[in-house]
């Protein structure tokens, strides 16, 4: 994920995903270092002006960012939680979320972001224990049978 500009944005979420399982699924979950790094990568492919306008890369680095914000204490995402909340926000706000065409996306990123309040509610105004229990009031999630 060096350069990712040079990736067409099908191989760009193939990286994505992979580093996605890649911190869900293998003790690199509890190396601070490497997963902050992964969320600074991450919170850069949005700025990218090849991939800022997709819906799916938007909503892949959205999932991303609960799972590293899952696996970091508090104190190193903190440098990221109120952009991370503001992506994620972003999505779960927008006027057809809850579409039926949307409605994956749209769990997916509450999934994140109830990763992100379980893990860090309280350490910054940008996320709280309200935010949570607005993700909870959704429950059962049905679109994404992963995040269900």
């Amino acid at each position: 994920m060096q350069s990712f500009g040079s990736l067409t944005e099908e191989e760009l979420l193939d990286v994505l995903c992979f580093f996605c399982d890649f911190v869900d699924n293998t003790s690199i979950s509890k190396d601070v270092t490497v997963v902050s790094q992964l969320t600074e990568k991450f919170l850069a492919v949005l700025s990218h002006e090849d991939f800022s306008e997709s819906d799916l890369v938007k909503h892949t680095v959205a999932y991303g960012l609960g799972a590293f914000a899952h696996a970091l204490p508090r104190e190193a995402y903190q440098p990221f939680l109120a952009r991370s909340v503001g992506i994620i926000k972003a999505i779960t706000m927008q006027d057809e979320a809850f579409s039926p065409d949307n409605m994956e996306a749209t769990e997916n990123a509450m999934g994140a972001l109830a990763k992100i309040a379980y893990k860090h509610a309280g350490s910054s105004p940008d996320i709280s224990e309200a935010d949570l229990c607005g993700v909870l009031g959704f429950f059962p999630f049905k679109s994404d049978e992963c995040e269900a």
